[in-house]
């Protein structure tokens, strides 16, 4: 049921959140929720998300929840180890238990995953 639930989350937050990203679907059988704890204790819940479109098959992405008000959209970008997600003013890159969190030009955040992953299909 938890499964089910996320997986229509998530997808409302995409259809919600994409401007840019016209006629997305999500690939309900890769889809990952971490919750990352960072300094200063705030909470970021990032969905590892692989999404096609019709025309083409677009970059594997992660959505942050807990950090505004407003989901917020990342691309994957191609990395040696690890992984990296980035927009315009926000980055997210790491491994599957630390990440750094960046916000434009200030320094990193250090995250780390306290709690096994909460979802994976």
């Amino acid at each position: 049921m938890k499964k089910l639930i996320l997986s229509a989350l998530v997808l409302t937050l995409i259809n919600a959140c994409t401007n840019d990203l016209d006629n997305i679907t999500t690939s309900q059988e890769k889809n990952r929720l971490v919750e990352y704890t960072c300094a200063g204790k705030s909470i970021l819940l990032v969905s590892f998300t692989h999404t096609s479109s019709n025309k083409e098959l677009v970059n594997n992405i992660a959505i942050i929840n807990g950090f505004s008000k407003k989901p917020i959209i990342l691309k994957s970008h191609a990395t040696a180890t690890g992984f990296l997600y980035s927009n315009a003013k926000y980055t997210l890159k790491g491994n599957d238990q630390y990440a750094t969190w960046t916000i434009g030009r200030m320094a990193p955040i250090n995250c780390w995953v306290d709690n096994q992953q909460l979802f994976e299909k």
